[in-house]
């Protein structure tokens, strides 16, 4: 062994390029679309959006204040629920028991009450359910979190909701998609029909209207059969947003 160091690999101009262009494009990305990229728990398309809108950039979702507010009275409902005074799955053992419940309960039922006030004045909360807020909590406080959100940070990037246009030819319509398309990546398709209004959903439910399919669709195919939702490839797809626009 000669102890001398060892080089590290060139990158080349062309490659160089290519790192850069993409960082550059990754400025631009949506809120909602780094939301999915973190693959949190629960959260799907669809509700990336939701967190999006609700929050409108990176650093208010990561100290959110509505989602311990939802993530608190679903923990009072479950607790109200489970010392109810008149509960028959867990009834009271002596009427002192019963008395004391009765004053816990009217408790949690005004905490309750304000946390709801609190809600109201964010509208868009009431599309977040506590299971994804609790999962999205999780996630900043955990150590792949924290180093995703200082990654972005070293790379200059600092994520801003953009509002999805209203009026696009899907509006209104949700999407899901399978498999490898021709040419389009996922992200791609998925901003191409968010930006004409339309949602994307990880899984079809008989709420889907399309089902964007390519090469090995999968289980996702089978069941879009099944409800009857619209099928689409790619040439299809590509028509359809040419037609609205």
């Amino acid at each position: 062994k000669s102890g001398k160091a060892k080089k590290p690999p060139e990158i080349g101009d062309k490659n160089a390029r290519r790192i850069i262009d993409a960082i550059k494009r990754a400025r631009d990305h949506d809120l909602g679309r780094w939301i999915l990229a973190m693959q949190i728990r629960d959260v799907g398309g669809a509700t990336a959006q939701d967190l999006a809108a609700l929050h409108g950039e990176l650093s208010e979702l990561r100290h959110s204040k509505v989602l311990p507010l939802i993530v608190r009275k679903a923990d009072a409902e479950r607790e109200r629920t489970e010392i109810a005074p008149h509960s028959r799955k867990n009834p009271p053992k002596n009427e002192a028991e019963k008395a004391a419940r009765t004053v816990r309960a009217a408790e949690i039922q005004m905490e309750m009450d304000h946390l709801q006030s609190q809600l109201n004045k964010t509208p868009l909360a009431a599309r977040i359910g506590p299971e994804v807020a609790r999962s999205v909590l999780e996630f900043f406080a955990s150590v792949q979190g924290q180093a995703f959100v200082r990654r972005l940070g070293e790379l200059g990037i600092a994520p801003k909701w953009t509002r999805i246009v209203s009026g696009g030819v899907f509006a209104g319509k949700t999407f899901v998609l399978t498999g490898t398309l021709p040419a389009l990546s996922r992200e791609q398709a998925t901003e191409k029909i968010e930006m004409a209004g339309g949602k994307v959903s990880g899984s079809v439910s008989s709420k889907t209207n399309y089902l964007l399919t390519g090469d090995e669709a999968g289980s996702k195919l089978d069941k879009a059969k099944a409800l009857q939702v619209a099928i689409v490839d790619e040439a299809e797809f590509l028509r359809m947003l040419g037609a609205g626009t």
